[in-house]
């Protein structure tokens, strides 16, 4: 008997053993491809100093590494500091973190900071990696096979209607193609949780909205996937790497589909792994993916790619729960450390230069027209859900807040024209984008927040008083977990 189980206690222990050899091993491989990535050296030779280096190396600005690294650190507590005077003031911390950022570039009384472009770039991809991530682990495979027509609906029917009439209106008033417009589109039609999700919490603990907050909350996520794809589908085209026209039409839904694949074939992996290994895992082969198809200028299925491993390695993560332990820890690393630096350097990046009170006024009228558009198919989309009038109003007002895709996309087209590579319309349309992009963040962010807070207590019903004392505390709790899911 003894030995029987001192033999099963060894047969434990080698497999524990073996389990953790091969984790490490994956995640040597992942830190590789994305330190090669990165640093765009050979796969096979990562020592060897690239060509284009040597050539350009006396031409090419040298960063002063203790200045930006003391920039970063400013920018960093900066933006969580004016968060926290943002949240007292019951607006959207990320309003703080970007007003941080572009205090910091713009006071005169404020000199000498400086993020080299590369750093700033790595930076909000690699925040951009955890919102994917974000976005894969909170999608319920469950909760979409049930979901009504209503939800489903909420999430691509304003989306796809906002997207088109911003392309549209952004031809008229600023002039740049239809394909850039849509890429503008569905950048600026996605809606920020990190919005949203608060402001449904608090309305759950004062008793209102128990199925608009649940579906607004669960279209969300879906909506911000579903924006990303397209936009990532635009960006392939508009930024074709030298193909026809046909083939960049051809090569756009390959990639979108070799992405899927690929995702689906890590996620598949990673369901497997001991818990204690699987955020060191998620968050490398993430990594690896994302840099690794950007290297290869297929951008589109790296951030398909990263969306579907979450979503399918999640999937056998939760066992039955409504949020993983890895959910939970991304979710604190994105507040305390990704989204305040996202917002810091993407408020760091805007010059008032750039800017004249022509283009933003304009702006501003494209914004309010996509709005428009947005609220009234909202407001349509959920009809035949069982909601009354005033509560599918309030849904239509829920879904105003941008910030968080906006954000992390903004300068995506700006960074991709500086390399000279482009036309002069290419930078400038890829100016209006980035313009466009953080008055969405300044301008509907706050208002939607305060329109949320305003509008509950008077289009959505109050709970019964006998049921209020249990199911209020009970919907709290559920709106709590779903926001630690939220991207």
């Amino acid at each position: 008997m003894t030995s029987t189980l001192t033999g099963k206690r060894n047969q434990r222990i080698w497999r524990e053993e073996i389990n953790s050899t091969i984790d490490f091993l994956f995640f040597s491989v992942f830190s590789y491809i994305l330190i090669v990535s990165l640093f765009e050296r050979h796969i096979f030779n990562p020592l060897k100093v690239p060509e284009s280096t040597l050539t350009n190396s006396t031409l090419e600005y040298v960063p002063d590494y203790g200045a930006s690294t003391t920039t970063i650190l400013f920018i960093l507590l900066a933006a969580i500091a004016l968060g926290r005077v943002s949240e007292w003031a019951t607006a959207p911390s990320l309003l703080g973190m970007l007003i941080a950022g572009i205090a910091l570039r713009n006071v005169p009384l404020i000199s000498g900071l400086v993020v080299p472009m590369k750093w700033s770039s790595v930076l909000r991809k690699a925040a951009f990696v955890v919102i994917l991530l974000r976005g894969g682990l909170s999608l319920d495979g469950e909760a979409l096979k049930k979901m009504k027509g209503a939800c489903i609906r909420l999430a691509l029917c304003p989306c796809t209607v906002e997207a088109v009439v911003i392309a549209l209106a952004a031809k008229l008033i600023f002039g740049i193609s239809i394909l850039f417009g849509l890429l503008l589109g569905f950048l600026l039609a996605a809606v920020s949780p990190a919005v949203v999700v608060p402001s449904m919490i608090r309305i759950a603990e004062d008793g209102y909205g128990s199925r608009v907050s649940s579906l607004v909350v669960a279209a969300a996520s879906l909506d911000d996937v579903y924006a990303i794809t397209l936009f990532s589908l635009c960006f392939s085209i508009v930024f074709a790497t030298g193909d026809s026209v046909w083939m960049t039409i051809i090569r756009a839904p390959l990639e979108i589909i070799g992405g899927c694949a690929l995702g689906a074939f890590v996620g598949y992996g990673l369901r497997y792994v001991r818990p204690s290994s699987r955020l060191p895992l998620l968050l490398s082969s993430s990594m690896a993916i994302f840099f690794g198809c950007a290297s290869l200028h297929i951008d589109s299925a790296g951030a398909l790619a990263v969306l579907v491993s979450a979503f399918v390695a999640a999937s056998n993560w939760r066992n039955g729960e409504t949020a993983s332990t890895e959910e939970s820890s991304l979710k604190l690393f994105w507040e305390f450390f990704f989204q305040p630096l996202l917002f810091g350097l993407i408020g760091f990046q805007l010059t008032f230069s750039l800017l004249s009170w022509r283009k933003v006024i304009l702006g501003i009228l494209v914004l309010a027209i996509g709005v428009a558009a947005r609220t009234a198919i909202a407001f349509l989309a959920v009809m035949g859900s069982g909601m009354s009038k005033q509560e599918r109003f309030f849904v239509a007002f829920a879904w105003i807040p941008k910030a968080t895709v906006q954000a992390a996309l903004a300068s995506v087209a700006l960074e991709k024209t500086r390399n000279g590579r482009y036309e002069k319309e290419y930078e400038e349309a890829s100016l209006i984008v980035f313009s466009l992009a953080v008055l969405s963040i300044l301008t509907t962010a706050p208002i939607g927040a305060a329109v949320i807070r305003i509008t509950a207590p008077l289009l959505l019903t109050k709970d019964s008083e006998e049921n209020s004392s249990s199911s209020t505390i009970d919907r709290s709790e559920e709106m709590k977990a779903l926001s630690d899911v939220e991207p």
